[in-house]
């Protein structure tokens, strides 16, 4: 059952980052991936305790705990980061270069009070 869940994760994250425009089909595909971290949340226990409601201050606020799980190395070579605010909760994730292999970090937390509701880095 968990690697249907992950399995499901990986295809909505898929779906939602071929898309460089903000089409309809994102916006859906982003509002599914909300959805399925809120139903099946990993369980990290950070929080801003504030609203985040900058693109900045969600990038201050995941840099360090990205960091400190996945090393600051890793994850300043996922730069540059991007970031969608969808249904109240911010949708951030790492970048590679066009020709290089691996994954990136995904981490979705809630704009309302920095609760990390998913984190991510698949390989």
């Amino acid at each position: 059952m968990k690697y249907l869940y992950m399995l499901l994760a990986v295809i909505f994250f898929v779906s939602y980052h071929n898309h460089p425009a903000q089409t309809q089909e994102q916006i859906e595909a982003g509002k599914k991936m909300v959805r399925f971290a809120l139903k099946y949340p990993t369980h990290y226990n950070f929080i801003a305790g504030h609203k985040i409601s900058t693109e900045y201050d969600a990038i201050e606020f995941a840099q360090p705990i990205l960091f400190k799980i996945f090393g600051e190395d890793n994850i300043r070579d996922e730069k540059p980061y991007m970031l969608d605010l969808v249904d109240g909760y911010w949708i951030m994730y790492g970048s590679l270069p066009a020709e290089t292999r691996g994954g990136t970090f995904e981490i979705i937390f809630s704009a309302k009070d920095g609760r990390v509701i998913q984190l991510i880095h698949y390989k």
